[in-house]
């Protein structure tokens, strides 16, 4: 950023961010010049400009970071161009911090060249993502703390209001959060199923590259660099375990879209990670717990989040990858009641003696399980004390999940920008 640029757009959206005060001073400021007839429209041109111009420089730089190289040469030599871009993240509301993970955070680390891993992405992707887990981890317990809370059954109809829009927004950071995890860990095939998809529009369109002309035919290059990122993201200590954490969080972090894309995310990292006793506790001690909490309860607390099949896929990927590597798969079995390590034994020597269908494997791990069902298992799991985060869900508003979602955007059209 050139520092005219910063000088308008730096004290503009570090103000509006975090001093609510400054948009009072806008309004007075622009009710003196234009008298208060015209000050609503005034102050929404204002603010829709800064919107736009906020997303079209975000949008702009990640479009030339995917054209060339000399973009991150000229990172590399000049560090305080990024800490310029990314320096106001923690002072930016969900919506912003949304809109440059979107349009910049995500095409900045997936069109990396590999070379510049360390001197680039290595020095700000730790503090971005641990602000990313911090963000939703706040989000969702504010969330729960006003669902819970006694002064919330009187709330008026604009605190309902204030409170899907607020939702709603944590929610789309969430997915957009859930997005980018999963690029990361992919191996490139997202990005190489966008570049399949871009071949066969230009085919269609009569434009497509004579077949020598063409580097990247197929999307090999782009999962090549694809498995060069996740390598480097899971090996590194600052890194690979935040990224598994969000995934983990997110079957506790109440929203359904973003905990498929953490499912997703999980079955590429688990084989990967196995032999990396760094996520051991995350996958066979804390996010094994919550997965036996939910398929022994006698109602699933997970079941708006995610299905029984969807946990009976997952316990089987952390039962087959880890249960001849750490001792707290079996130890974690071992809690519910009726589980003795003679069943454990017999089980493992089934599962791991001779081939068998995934879907064999998930059915025998299900009856393993199956006689644990009811309130004395789910309890032989919360009695791990605090390991295990609450799962429970306020039911302090009646709306389903669409009704919410209409009502968002009925605002998000109306008054809400």
């Amino acid at each position: 950023l050139s520092q005219e640029w910063q000088v308008l757009y730096k004290p503009v959206e570090f103000e509006a961010a975090v001093d609510p005060s400054f948009a009072k001073a806008g309004n007075a400021a622009l009710e003196t010049q234009k008298g208060p007839s015209s000050l609503e429209s005034r102050v929404t041109d204002v603010y829709t400009w800064i919107r736009h111009v906020r997303d079209g420089s975000y949008q702009l730089a990640g479009i030339i970071s995917g054209f060339c190289d000399g973009f991150y040469v000229v990172i590399n030599s000049n560090p305080s161009y990024l800490e310029n871009i990314l320096g106001l993240a923690p002072a930016m509301e969900h919506r912003h911090l949304r809109s440059i993970l979107r349009l910049f955070v995500g095409p900045l680390i997936r069109n990396c060249p590999s070379a510049l891993y360390m001197r680039i992405l290595r020095p700000f992707l730790p503090s971005f993502l641990s602000l990313l887990l911090n963000r939703l981890d706040g989000g969702y317990k504010t969330m729960k703390d006003r669902d819970s809370g006694v002064s919330s059954a009187g709330a008026s109809q604009g605190t309902e209001k204030d409170d899907i829009i607020f939702d709603q927004i944590l929610r789309l950071l969430h997915r957009e959060v859930g997005e980018l995890v999963l690029s990361l860990v992919d191996e490139g095939q997202g990005q190489a199923a966008i570049a399949a998809a871009a071949a066969l529009m230009e085919v269609k369109n009569g434009t497509a590259q004579a077949e020598g002309d063409n580097p990247n035919k197929g999307g090999v290059t782009g999962t090549q660099q694809g498995k060069e990122l996740t390598e480097f993201v899971l090996a590194c200590p600052d890194i690979g375990p935040v990224l598994v954490q969000l995934m983990c969080n997110a079957f506790i972090w109440p929203d359904s879209t973003a905990s498929s894309r953490a499912m997703l995310s999980l079955q590429k990292v688990i084989p990967r990670v196995r032999g990396n006793e760094a996520y051991h506790q995350m996958l066979a001690g804390d996010l094994l717990g919550i997965v036996l909490l939910a398929l022994t309860s006698k109602s699933n607390p997970l079941e708006s989040i995610a299905s029984e099949a969807a946990l009976l896929h997952l316990l089987r990927d952390i039962y087959m990858n880890l249960v001849t590597i750490t001792p707290l798969v079996r130890q974690q079995l071992l809690r519910l009641p009726g589980i003795n390590p003679a069943d454990l034994d017999y089980v493992q020597e089934t599962l791991l003696g001779k081939m068998m269908a995934e879907k064999k494997q998930r059915a025998m791990l299900k009856d393993l399980i199956k006689p644990c069902t009811g309130e004395e298992g789910a309890d032989s799991i919360r009695a791990l004390g605090g390991v295990v985060p609450s799962i429970s869900r306020s039911a302090k508003s009646t709306w389903s999940e669409e009704q919410r979602q209409l009502c968002f955007e009925w605002l998000e059209t109306t008054e809400f920008s």
